[in-house]
């Protein structure tokens, strides 16, 4: 059929699953925004860390008292019990601290269920704890865990020799220190990664809200117009004498009917396809997002005619207005080039309109998209929008004016507003909702690294009682020992910002692509993750090494 017709236009048409439009899709027309694919990747990721983080803690704690457990595995061993029985003891011992976790773990969930709705905004089934999905997830985690936190420790301490233990000749094995230390090091990397994508996530929305727009969108109420309004002679008055009768109060500076206002979906809009020069040869043109707007529009919104004028009242038809990119992709060397020009709708030889005025670029969609060509014709009379400039901040008795003056207007339709700021943030909501959810990953990582910190440092001083009390009877400063016990740590710290800086920094980037505009990751995000990491080390440590170094030396020598 194709062949036989050749003067038919050629689409191709592609064929997408349903269940990947939430997270996979991103066309043009799409109804809301979606959610992203790589988000979610990344929020799992790090909550499987966050739960390695916590095994690491149990593995380093148990290691860290190796000398201590080693005396009574060797005892069992004298005893008689078999490796077998050892393995199984810490296995079990394992499994009963995984058991109180994850009960603890799902009385939590219950109480934070709520708050956690509301810092993602979505409703989730309330019979979870019924669900058979959500269980056999549990039961593999709590399964992988134990495997975790439980087979090294298992493995390590059950191959003892018990003479060596009981002649004190056992010592910790140099891999068991260095396995300990990568833990470590392995922890803090972690926790960096994570604190420094919540700066740079922080960084970029605040980047994206203070962008300039090409426009002033503060102080503009949004009333969403009337569904049955009907398009005849009557319904121009009708929309002029409410635009007068809401300029008449006093908190209203001005008022202006759209198609559309900055911040709707392309689906809102209109879109124009085959849009070229008059006269020019080429078949296709290009497709341009357009909505109507009146003479108030423009200076109403503060955007900046830089070629041509404005509309005027009672504009004739024929006349557009364009901005400046789609000046530009028609092929207008200028603004001013493109004034008293004629474009053509729907390919060559069709009706045409007459370019009178370019606008400055102004953002129709949020600064993560590109910017889209536009075309503006004059109505007077489509008012899906009334846009309303106020000069006041007392915000509830200015609504209650305008919505008594629509109930007089339009009795028979619903009261229905926003304000253009509030619709224009919608669009970073996900990214926002994201950089809190990092925030607190953020902080729970770390939180639980110290935790697991707290520890090592506890039994690391525990082991160094005597030489601490040795040096104190030697005249070394309450400093000097601080320094010795948290100066290890503090290393391990430094070589983890060394390893997590250059992943974080590939993470983000890569992050990055998906905006228009971007902010560039400089020196400084990493010089504030590296700060706050040393900090939080430092003050984690420094309570039990001061507790250390204050303690008498008689207490930590009288057995000697």
């Amino acid at each position: 059929f194709a062949k036989s017709h050749p003067s038919l236009k050629k689409e191709d048409l592609a064929v997408q699953n349903i269940s990947d439009i939430h997270l996979l899709s991103n066309r043009s027309f799409e109804p809301d925004v979606n959610g992203d694919q790589k988000t979610v990747n990344f929020l799992s990721i790090v909550a499987v860390i966050i739960v390695i983080i916590g095994s690491i803690n149990y593995i380093n704690l148990i290691t860290a008292t190796s000398s201590e457990r080693s005396k009574q595995s060797a005892m069992r061993r004298l005893l008689g019990s078999s490796r077998q029985n050892l393995i199984g003891q810490f296995l079990t011992e394992a499994i009963l601290v995984n058991l109180l976790a994850f009960a603890f773990a799902i009385l939590l969930i219950q109480l934070v269920f709520p708050w956690y709705e509301q810092l993602t905004d979505k409703q989730f089934s309330k019979h979870i704890l019924t669900d058979g999905l959500f269980w056999s997830r549990i039961s593999m985690l709590f399964i992988v865990n134990i495997a975790l936190s439980g087979l090294y420790p298992a493995l390590v301490l059950s191959d003892v020799k018990p003479v060596s233990v009981l002649r004190r000749s056992f010592t910790q094995s140099v891999s068991g220190n260095l396995l300990r230390k990568g833990l470590v090091i392995g922890q803090f990397s972690v926790a960096i990664v994570v604190l420094i994508a919540s700066v740079v996530i922080y960084r970029q929305v605040s980047f994206m809200r203070n962008q300039e727009l090409g426009m002033n969108i503060t102080q503009t109420l949004v009333l969403t117009g009337p569904m049955n309004a009907e398009a005849d002679s009557s319904h121009i008055p009708k929309v002029r004498s409410f635009i007068d009768q809401l300029q008449s109060l006093s908190m209203v500076k001005s008022v202006s009917v759209s198609g559309a206002v900055p911040g709707n979906n392309i689906h809102q809009m209109n879109t124009t396809t085959g849009i070229v020069k008059y006269g020019s040869n080429v078949e296709s043109g290009l497709n341009y997002c357009n909505y109507s707007i009146d003479e108030n529009f423009v200076s109403l919104m503060q955007m900046q005619m830089v070629a041509g004028r404005n509309f005027r009242k009672d504009n004739p038809d024929g006349e557009v207005l364009l901005n400046e990119e789609s000046a530009r992709l028609l092929g207008f060397k200028s603004p001013a080039a493109a004034i008293g020009q004629n474009i053509t709708f729907g390919g060559r030889g069709r009706d045409h309109s007459e370019v009178i005025g370019v606008i400055k670029d102004f953002k129709q969609r949020s600064v993560k998209d590109a910017m889209l060509p536009l075309m503006h014709r004059y109505s007077a009379a489509n008012d899906a929008y009334y846009s309303v400039k106020l000069n006041t901040s007392n915000m509830q008795s200015t609504i209650a004016a305008v919505e008594k003056i629509w109930k007089q207007q339009y009795p028979e339709n619903s009261f229905e507003y926003f304000f253009l700021d509030d619709l224009f943030d919608q669009q970073y909501k996900s990214d926002i909702r994201f950089g809190r959810i990092i925030g607190i990953f953020s902080a729970l990582t770390f939180f639980i690294t110290c935790l697991g910190i707290i520890g090592l440092t506890a039994a690391t001083i525990s082991k160094r009682t005597k030489e601490i009390g040795i040096r104190k009877v030697l005249g070394a400063s309450i400093n000097s020992i601080v320094t010795m016990i948290s100066g290890g740590f503090v290393k391990l710290v430094v070589i983890a910002i060394l390893i997590a800086s250059p992943i974080a920094w590939l993470l983000m980037n890569e992050w990055l692509k998906d905006f228009n505009s971007r902010i560039s990751i400089g020196w400084q995000v990493f010089a504030i993750a590296a700060t706050l990491s040393v900090l939080i080390a430092v003050i984690t440590i420094s309570f039990q090494s001061i507790r250390a170094a204050l303690t008498n030396p008689v207490k930590s020598l009288k057995s000697e």
